[in-house]
């Protein structure tokens, strides 16, 4: 398996990982919408914007 360094963007990360691999879909992995930077940012909509199918699976909350 091969690893990539990405741009500090989110979405320009994942726009070069799709254009560089050609992947057939996008799974997103969030922290809890609490907490979660990428969400404030809307990221997983504006991924959809790439054309692929996007799952998102957001981290379930913390309890305690």
């Amino acid at each position: 398996m091969d690893s990539m360094i990405g741009d500090p963007s989110p979405l320009a990360a994942i726009e070069d990982a799709v254009n560089r691999r050609g992947f057939d879909e996008i799974i997103l992995s969030t922290l809890p919408a609490h907490v979660s930077r990428w969400l404030k940012l809307d990221l997983p909509s504006k991924v959809q914007g790439l054309g692929l199918p996007v799952t998102h699976v957001e981290a379930p909350r913390r309890s305690g």
